[in-house]
């Protein structure tokens, strides 16, 4: 993936594009202002995975859930060392992790809802696609929970089938006619 980063190799779909443009900005940013690459990756990772942790909060805040349980949550957060390690690791996991927690956040959010709301299906679809974008086989996991709404979630089937579907296509999309248009191959 690096030689990808570094325009030694074309990009390709082995590893998810969208994830080697990120690495390729970090080694920009490495060479433009002279400070090491895998510590911007780092800290910007770290960074997005406490915006993604703070977002469960946020959300569990939203739904009236008792202090105690958020302070819990609050600490078990910041003085867990697995996820302290697990943020600043160099790969692909973490941002993906961070897109996957959000997209099961808005998960919660669009099967509780008693009416439909426009923004929570737009940032289920959004999340849901990143999800898919920062690892190739998440697609399949989606098919999964897709069909396992369809048959649990019988109150709000047409808006879950309507969100799924325009995740896949979306992703069908982008890793067809759009990453051919950019020249990724498929590695």
């Amino acid at each position: 993936q690096t030689p990808q980063a570094m325009w030694l190799e074309p990009i390709t779909k082995y590893h998810p594009p969208l994830h080697t443009l990120f690495w390729r900005m970090c080694m920009v940013l490495e060479w433009k202002f002279n400070v090491n690459a895998l510590v911007v990756y780092s800290i910007l990772q770290m960074l997005i995975m406490a915006a993604c942790l703070a977002y469960v909060l946020y959300f569990f805040a939203n739904k009236k859930v008792h202090t105690i349980f958020l302070t819990i949550a609050l600490v078990f957060f910041c003085l867990n060392p697995v996820i302290a390690i697990f943020s600043f690791i160099p790969t692909k996991d973490v941002l993906f992790s961070g897109a996957l927690i959000l997209f099961s956040v808005e998960l919660l959010s669009l099967i509780n809802m008693p009416k439909f709301r426009w923004g929570c299906a737009i940032r289920f679809v959004l999340f849901g696609l990143l999800s898919c974008l920062l690892r190739n086989n998440m697609i399949y996991a989606l098919v999964a929970a897709f069909v396992f709404t369809l048959i649990i979630l019988k109150k709000c089937r047409i808006r879950m089938s309507v969100c799924f579907v325009t995740i896949v296509l979306s992703y069908l999309i982008v890793q067809g006619p759009v990453y051919y248009k950019l020249g990724y191959g498929e590695g």
